[in-house]
């Protein structure tokens, strides 16, 4: 009993003696598991002037200190500041989210999440506003405020902080299969208050690259495009994912060691999310009056796993929408109570664009760049053109075949040896079929040229359904069954026109 006491006390005094300050840079570090290290917190709080006189520091600190205690307990290691408030625009902050890309600024060496606090008067109230910035992604969080009396603001300040918090996980191994394996950080280090552990069952992160030098410093920190996460059930602080994305393999199953993915929870805090498609740069061509149509992704049921989330929760599934994009090539996208992504998919006629998983809400504005279509409708426009060719070339066969058939069944056998010549001497199927292609070819180099793999299969798709109408409708064999057709109508009528010429018959004559 007093060796495993002992064990424990000397495990706890190793996770004591881990540098707070060790934050986003050492992601990889191998010294302490990832699930083990506590996270490294800034609070910023700055009060307005006319708020110092009611609020007293001393015990807004204490205040502060108790109730994150009582919340994260050592899932936090926190330093607080109280200040007057920071040249800031507010107004711009409060539209950020977790849309804004990622940025190196943002982070701070010393923390792994910063969480500004604004509090301000609202006579006899104090209003409060609170923002997380995320070292490892650089992405700030939804701002929340909320107004309370003065006597309440440390408690609803960590309230906030709890409501804004969004979890890291280091992407440590992919299987052949997609599955993702996570490590939590601090995963192993339960807060005693269940809301301050909000990635449970089924919820959703979205991955990111950062990128770093030889020497360790950060180069660069690269969002996963169309991409997400759904964990699956914790096992101490290890988690596995699924993912869900635009791209076929969004995640490399080896990376180099100056590259680290990692993963951010999604907290919905926009009530819509703007979805607008462009034309990729340098371009400012939008994709309007587009069809875009918004599918849910299949859901799976909780497992008991979540201790946080209702066991075996089967949600009915939700309809598919159409929308239509404007002039500016936009749509709105409502947050749903489920919180789930949806799937948007981009159609111009009857072609598709792209198909792209959006969450609504966690994103103010997503943008979509496509690659010109130009190209694909150019070509779409020329098949249509020969098309119609096509369809002209093959009602005037039909039309030559029916008159020789009528002039052959008339004994006009001379005249239906014309109608049948006619129909030989239009363009057949070899003629049509090579057209096709001559216009394949010179879409598939264009579009290559953009890099547009879309339009090339879309062109290849329609080139394929072109040349099997082709040879349904213009085969040889329908000339060749008319001719022959013909041909017995004319050896019947020869015959029949012939005399026959019957041996004598032979008279036996009978001697009486």
């Amino acid at each position: 009993m007093m060796k495993s006491r002992a064990a424990l006390v000397a495990c706890i005094a190793m996770i004591g003696a881990i540098d707070s300050r060790a934050g986003a840079e050492d992601l990889d570090a191998v010294t302490v598991p990832y699930e083990f290290k506590a996270y490294a917190v800034t609070v910023s709080i700055n009060i307005e002037p006319q708020l110092r006189p009611f609020i007293d520091d001393s015990r807004l600190l204490r205040d502060l200190n108790q109730s994150l205690l009582r919340t994260f307990g050592g899932h936090f290691r926190t330093n607080i500041t109280i200040g007057a408030p920071s040249e800031i625009d507010e107004s711009s902050k409060s539209a950020a989210g977790d849309d804004q890309e990622p940025s190196q600024s943002d982070s701070n060496e010393d923390s792994d999440k910063i969480y500004e606090v604004l509090v301000r008067s609202s006579h006899p109230f104090a209003e409060i506003a609170v923002e997380e910035i995320d070292a490892a992604t650089g992405t700030r969080g939804g701002n929340i405020r909320r107004t309370v009396v003065q006597e309440a603001v440390g408690e609803t300040i960590v309230e906030l902080i709890a409501a804004t918090f969004r979890p890291i996980f280091l992407i440590e191994e992919v299987n052949e299969d997609g599955f993702i394996l996570l490590r939590q950080r601090a995963g192993t280090l339960m807060p005693p208050d269940p809301a301050a552990m909000p990635a449970g069952v089924g919820t959703f992160v979205r991955p990111f690259y950062r990128m770093t030098t030889r020497d360790g410093e950060l180069r660069e920190i690269r969002e996963i495009p169309w991409t997400y996460l759904q964990l699956a059930s914790p096992s101490r602080g290890i988690r596995s994912a699924s993912p869900i994305s635009a791209l076929r393999r969004p995640i490399g199953p080896r990376r180099r060691g100056s590259v680290t993915a990692v993963a951010i929870l999604v907290r919905p805090s926009h009530p819509e999310t703007t979805f607008k498609i462009v034309e990729s740069a340098p371009s400012e061509f939008v994709f309007a009056g587009r069809e875009v149509n918004i599918a849910p992704i299949a859901e799976e049921t909780a497992t008991s796993g979540d201790k946080t989330a209702e066991p075996n929760v089967v949600v009915a599934p939700e309809s598919e929408r159409v929308l239509i994009t404007s002039r500016r090539g936009e749509v709105i996208i409502p947050q749903t109570s489920k919180r789930r992504p949806v799937w948007a998919t981009v159609r111009s006629g009857s072609a598709t664009l792209a198909k792209v998983p959006i969450f609504p809400g966690g994103k103010q504005v997503a943008v979509l760049e496509l690659p010109s279509d130009e190209v694909r409708l150019k070509f779409e426009a020329d098949i249509a053109a020969l098309s119609v060719e096509l369809t002209d070339n093959v009602a005037r066969r039909a039309a030559l075949l029916t008159k020789a058939r009528r002039a052959g069944r008339s004994d006009q056998f001379q005249q239906a040896e014309q109608y049948l010549n006619d129909a030989e001497r239009l363009p057949d199927s070899a003629q049509f079929a090579s057209r096709a292609e001559t216009l394949e070819g010179l879409a598939v180099r264009a579009a290559n040229k953009q890099n547009n793999r879309v339009a090339v299969a879309r062109i290849r798709a329609m080139t394929r359904q072109v040349i099997g109408v082709i040879d349904k409708y213009l085969g040889e064999d329908a000339v060749r069954v008319v001719r022959e057709e013909v041909s017995e109508l004319k050896q019947t009528a020869i015959d029949v026109r012939q005399p026959q010429t019957r041996p004598p018959d032979t008279i036996r004559q009978i001697e009486p």
